[in-house]
Order: C-alpha cells, then structure tokens, then sequence
C-alpha cells in the first residue's frame, strides 16, 4: 500500500534519532498503541493479556492506548476496570497530533493489534512504519501485511489475532531486554531508511504511470 509508508523529514528524523530506549532492567515497559478503538482493532485482547500477566510482571509494564471515543472508549475502561487492571492500562482520548507522537517518542515498543480479516489481511497501518522510524521495536497481530514486514525486517515480534497468552508472552519477551530492543528497533529503522518510504514508494508509483503508456 503506497501511502502508508513514512515520510523522511526533518521531523521525522529528530525524532527517529532518539537515544536507544535502554536502562535499568527493573524500568518499566511502556508500550503504545495510537489509532482507533472499534472492532477491527482488538484492544480487548490487549486488556487481556496485561490481566493474565503476572502480578510482578504486570506492574512492570505500562500500555497506552490513544484514540478512544465514545462508546468504544467507555466499554474498554469498563473492561479495564472488570480485569482489575486500570492501574495498569491508560485508555486516553483522540490527541492533537503533537501530543500523540510526543507519547510515542518517549514509548518503548509500538503496538499493532489488528484483527485478523479479509480486511487487514489486505492493508498496512501507518503507524506500523511510523513506530519503526522511531527505532520503536514492535509487537503486532498475525495480520498477513503485518506478520510478513516484521519477519522480512526481523524489527519485532507477532502474534495470532485474539490470542491474549500469546500477546502476554511478547510483553513478557521485551521486557528487560534492552539490547533486543535496540537490535529490534535499529533493524525497523533501517528498513523504513531503504525501502518503506515515499521516495522508493513515489518511484515505484512512477513506473508503473509509466508502464501505462
């Protein structure tokens, strides 16, 4: 998909060469997750997977899910607070753009919890390529597009739609390792640099105008 690659600005840049997120093996994860909340994303499994955790593990990560509204939002929060979790989790509203990517810079993973269909098997999500132009390593669903990126990158970790053990047991893989990490997020951002951009993108997009003629 030709307009979900990342733009190579000066912006995009600064924030790209961020410090390594590193430190102390007992800091806390931060994970991120920025888009919608309907049903094709499943951030209901994402609430799962921190309320299976272990207690220890559990107050050693911390989830942000920007974006919610409405009913989406009110029913997730109820869930949240159901699972025992909302010390936990932050569900937090549609954010100015500024305020959005603020808290994904400061993040140490992004997240892509997709629902797997005939839908997602077929798109790629901005923030996919937006996270790995951050170094943000990446956990995300078994979504074809998604599943295929990040084994071709080798930039993050995946998981089968709806399986909440198995999201638990990415969270459970990254915490802590910060050298993974860093190796995870330089090799996503090194893909986004030489092949998941607009330049190669708008070039590509030529070729085929001019294959037309």
């Amino acid at each position: 998909m030709v307009g979900n690659y990342a733009t190579l600005d000066a912006a995009g840049d600064k924030a790209g060469n961020a410090e390594t997120r590193s430190g102390h093996p007992d800091k806390k994860l931060s994970v991120v997750y920025a888009g919608g909340f309907d049903n094709t994303r499943d951030l209901a499994t994402v609430l799962h997977a921190v309320s299976v955790l272990p207690e220890k593990m559990r107050a050693a990560i911390d989830v942000q899910l920007i974006g919610g509204q409405g009913r989406d939002l009110e029913q997730l929060r109820a869930l949240a607070e159901a699972l025992g979790i909302e010390r936990h989790v932050s569900l937090l509203h549609w954010l100015p753009r500024p305020e959005a990517e603020k808290l994904i810079g400061e993040a140490d993973v992004g997240l892509v919890p997709h629902v797997k269909s005939a839908h997602t098997d077929a798109t790629v999500p901005h923030k996919l390529f937006q996270y790995m132009w951050r170094r943000l390593p990446v956990i995300v669903s078994d979504c074809a597009p998604l599943e295929r990126i990040v084994k071709e990158t080798g930039c993050g970790l995946v998981y089968a739609s709806g399986d909440s053990l198995a999201l638990a047991s990415c969270l459970q893989d990254m915490h802590g390792r910060n050298d993974r990490m860093a190796t995870l997020g330089e090799a996503g951002r090194e893909a986004v640099v030489q092949k998941y951009n607009w330049c190669n993108a708008g070039e590509q997009l030529l070729e085929l105008y001019r294959s037309l003629e």
